[in-house]
């Protein structure tokens, strides 16, 4: 959005109008459903937060994953339209991301650090540093492994359950995005 609203808005007409055909929408639906890209149907409504264009959906595609500007993420049903969850963060969130089995969300940041969350006990589980801000997060395809990029120009995977650092990939420049396939 380009205004500090009232409220949060996100659209999700087009998520469901591709899967009414049995398509997977494209990667712009499905990360960043915001300004006049589609037609809102519906709303979710928070206090005074605005979304900062950072989504992200469910595997099953029933909850979706907003970045407040309060530095919090909030997960939504989209059915029902309630909030389920809520992690506060420090700084500002750049990036999420949800875990392919849908147990976890990770999170980049602008204060250096990667973070992954349990959703059914909405605790922290990991933490993984940079020395600059964290711009990127993904999970592997078994959720047992996250991927970060950073303002630093390095790229890490990481394992989740010893938190440490399986690979490290140092760039030219900054990395963006990142992606397990």
């Amino acid at each position: 959005f380009t205004t500090k609203e009232t409220g949060a808005l996100l659209a999700v007409k087009a998520l469901q109008n591709f899967q009414a055909i049995g398509l997977e929408p494209p990667t712009e639906i499905s990360h960043a459903l915001y300004g006049s890209l589609i037609t809102p149907s519906i709303v979710f409504q928070a206090e005074d937060e605005w979304v900062n264009g950072v989504a992200a959906f469910s595997p099953n595609r029933r909850q979706v994953a907003l970045v407040c500007s309060d530095n919090t993420v909030k997960i939504w049903d989209i059915e029902t339209q309630q909030q389920l969850a809520e992690f506060t963060h420090e700084a500002s969130v750049n990036s999420i991301d949800f875990s392919p089995d849908g147990t976890k969300i990770s999170t980049a940041n602008e204060d250096e650090i990667a973070r992954v969350w349990d959703l059914e006990s909405q605790q922290l589980v990991a933490q993984f540093s940079h020395s600059s801000a964290v711009s990127d997060v993904a999970f592997s395809p078994d959720s047992k492994k996250i991927a970060t990029t950073s303002e630093d120009k390095i790229a890490q995977v990481w394992d989740i359950q010893t938190q440490r650092s399986l690979a490290q990939l140092s760039h030219l420049e900054r990395v963006n995005k990142i992606r397990f396939h």
